[in-house]
C-alpha cells in the first residue's frame, strides 16, 4: 500500500491522502515539495534565517542545514513533509530540527528560493536503501545558470544528509559495481522534470 501524504505545519499535521504508487507517487510528492517550497521562501520565519548568510552563497545553506537537521525517519506508512518554517522555527527554539531527507531538501530549497538561487530537488535510487532500483531518497541543488539545462553541468548538488558533500554528486553504478553507488537519478524544478539515468 503506498504512503499516506501528512504535512507538517507549525503546530498541526494535515493527511491529505495516499500517494500513487512507484514514480507517479515521487512526481506528486516532488509537486507537494516545490508547492510548500514556494509557499515558504519570502516567509518571515525563512527572511530572519537568511539575514545570517553573509555571502547569500549555496554553500552556507547547505552548511547550515547540514549543522542544524538531525536525520530522523518519518513513521512506517507515512510520507510527512514538514514545512521550512516549522524547520526554522525549531532550529531558532532548540539549535536544531529533526526531519529526513524531504524535510531537509525543502528547507534547503526554500531558503536558495529566497536568496535568488534557482532551487531543484533530485531525486535518486540507492540500492541499499531501495528494491528494484526504485527512488528512495532525495536532495536539494542549486543551478549555476537559470537559463541553461538542468542536468548534472549546470546543477551543484547538496546532499545535506549523506556525507557525499557539497558539490559531489553520487557516483553511478557501472560495470555491475552496486557498491555505494546509484543506479537511477531524476532532476527536478519547479514546473519542469528532467530525468538523468546513470
Amino acid at each position: 500500500m503506498p504512503p499516506l501524504l501528512k504535512i507538517a505545519d507549525a503546530d498541526s499535521q494535515r493527511t491529505l491522502g495516499r500517494l500513487s504508487h512507484g514514480d507517479r507517487g515521487i512526481d506528486e510528492t516532488v509537486g507537494y515539495m516545490f508547492a510548500l517550497i514556494e509557499h515558504a521562501a519570502n516567509r518571515e520565519m525563512i527572511r530572519i534565517a537568511a539575514q545570517d548568510f553573509t555571502l547569500n552563497s549555496p554553500r552556507e545553506v547547505y552548511q547550515f542545514v547540514k549543522q542544524s537537521v538531525i536525520f530522523k525517519s518519518d513513521p512506517p506508512g507515512v510520507e510527512m513533509l514538514q514545512v521550512p518554517g516549522r524547520m526554522i522555527r525549531l532550529i531558532q527554539q532548540n539549535g536544531y530540527a529533526h526531519g529526513d531527507c524531504d524535510d531537509s531538501s525543502m528547507l534547503v530549497c526554500a531558503l536558495l528560493d529566497h536568496l535568488r538561487w534557482r532551487p531543484v530537488l533530485i531525486v535518486v535510487a540507492v540500492p541499499s536503501k531501495t528494491v528494484n532500483n526504485r527512488f528512495g531518497h532525495i536532495f536539494a541543488g542549486a543551478k549555476k545558470d537559470d537559463d541553461g539545462p538542468l542536468d548534472r553541468a549546470n546543477v551543484i548538488p547538496m546532499d545535506s544528509q549523506e556525507d557525499t558533500g557539497y558539490g559531489v554528486w553520487p557516483r553511478p553504478c557501472v560495470d555491475g559495481n552496486r557498491d555505494k553507488c546509484v543506479p537511477r537519478t531524476r532532476i527536478y524544478e519547479r514546473n519542469v522534470k528532467a530525468g538523468v539515468q546513470w
